[in-house]
């Protein structure tokens, strides 16, 4: 349904979408002047359902609205390194990282969970030792 301006004043509900992104912002009843048109980045045009995990976004050239996955706020681990970060951006989850936090820094992922990385625990641990080593050696 499009908008049509009219001698009249009208009460319309109009959904704010941010310009750059068309992402959602929010609704509103707004009374429409006559002889006027709707406040920039604003449609008449419902997004629909909400759905949990996803954003509402609006297509202006193309008058319509799609949902995309929401991810912001989330903690997410590199499957690399294990360091977290916290997902900033509307999107899927950027490839190379996982929800599942490791329980130590002596694990690895084995592409579906963290496992024991034994190595990385026996590198640590001769590195420690070598550390001690060389500060007794030093009084």
């Amino acid at each position: 349904m499009a908008f049509e301006m009219s001698a009249d004043k009208q009460s319309v509900t109009v959904y704010h979408f941010h310009q750059e992104s068309g992402e959602l912002l929010g609704q509103e009843e707004i009374i429409v002047p006559p002889h006027t048109g709707l406040p920039a980045g604003s449609t008449v045009i419902s997004p629909g359902n909400e759905s949990p995990g996803n954003a509402a976004i609006y297509d202006a050239t193309a008058g319509v609205w799609s949902l995309t996955e929401d991810h912001r706020g989330e903690m997410v681990y590199s499957t690399n390194t294990g360091d977290a970060q916290e997902i900033s951006d509307l999107g899927p989850l950027p490839d190379g990282v996982t929800t599942i936090a490791p329980k130590d820094s002596y694990q690895k992922w084995d592409g579906n969970a963290w496992v024991d990385d034994p190595d990385a625990k026996h590198l640590d641990d001769v590195r420690s030792a070598a550390d001690r080593l060389s500060a007794l050696m030093k009084t």
